[in-house]
């Protein structure tokens, strides 16, 4: 027996919901949305109901065929109408300041909003920050078009590559970040991903909600572990030398209260990672717990006994 689904009766018989609601049905598993489940009905009555409404087959066939035509007709007009949006925006921005690259025009996301949706939906999307008009829509995305510019310029010059998902790109464009913060967090994470274990680790928490806090903690520990394992270490940048002199007092610190060597010649792996920072764990609870501990640097108590970070970097390891 040939059933038909519920969707198949509504566009190739025009049926409605009220129709079918008089028909009997049976059901079966959705597998795209396990919480309905698809209806399937008789083909003999939904082609009986269809008759029934509009009198025969053939006129069926017809009005089912005016309708797609109506819909390619709205999806023709839908088309030349955001093509006719997009040649104005473009027009008025090379009218302004010769701003002239299509591409940086369209991928900012005001011009996109502007081109593919309706007023309504945009200033919903917006939530009613621009207004639906060129020029405001102009001031807005030039504004994010030059910063964008200066920031990829300055990190091209630094050999650092910008990705359009990074978090600091888009808190500088978004006027989040001046920018000379923006910059040197882009070159203290260039280093942390291309020198250390830093996105290893992170991959490895990718199940955890990382706090700010934690997520500053895991840098350090990076570095710690560079700092151990590494036996030519590169010079740091400048721009994070005070991170990096921190992670130094903790290793002297150990070293002059243990006296020990904490170099390691190992595989830096992430299993050699993790067994050096609980090693790490184990010598400063040592000295903290002694008697013969000296006075205990900041950055130690800070990390070890003042933390307030929302989970403990080490145990979650």
């Amino acid at each position: 027996m040939d059933r038909l689904s519920k969707s198949y009766a509504k566009e190739y018989y025009l049926l409605t919901d009220d129709d079918l609601g008089e028909l009997s049905f049976v059901t079966k598993n959705n597998f795209l949305n396990s919480s309905n489940d698809i209806k399937l009905y008789k083909k003999e009555d939904i082609i009986s109901k269809a008759v029934y409404k509009y009198g025969s087959i053939e006129t069926i066939m017809k009005k089912v065929e005016i309708k797609k035509n109506e819909k390619i007709k709205r999806k023709i007009s839908s088309k030349k109408t955001k093509l006719d949006k997009k040649n104005q925006l473009l027009e008025y921005f090379k009218s302004q300041d010769n701003f002239a690259n299509e591409e940086d025009i369209i991928s900012e996301y005001p011009c996109y909003l502007y081109i593919e949706y309706s007023e309504k939906k945009f200033m919903k999307e917006v939530d009613n920050k621009i207004n639906y008009n060129l020029q405001s829509i102009y001031n807005i995305s030039s504004n994010r078009i030059q910063r964008r510019h200066s920031l990829v310029h300055l990190a091209k010059k630094n050999n650092i590559i910008l990705k359009p998902e990074c978090d600091i790109y888009n808190s500088f464009i978004n006027s989040n970040l001046d920018i000379n913060s923006a910059f040197n967090l882009l070159f203290e994470e260039d280093f942390l991903n291309k020198k250390t274990i830093f996105l290893t680790v992170l991959k490895k928490h990718n199940d955890i909600q990382l706090e700010d806090r934690d997520i500053e903690l895991i840098k350090d520990d990076c570095i710690y572990f560079y700092l151990v394992s590494t036996k030519n270490p590169d010079s740091f940048p400048k721009l994070i030398q005070d991170r990096v002199d921190n992670v130094i007092k903790i290793i002297i610190f150990i070293k002059e209260n243990l006296n020990i060597d904490l170099s390691n010649n190992d595989e830096a792996n992430y299993n050699m990672f993790l067994k050096i920072i609980n090693l790490r764990k184990q010598y400063i609870t040592t000295i903290l717990t002694s008697n013969k501990k000296n006075n205990i640097p900041d950055i130690i108590l800070d990390k070890f006994l003042n933390s307030e970070s929302s989970i403990s970097y080490e145990i979650s390891l």
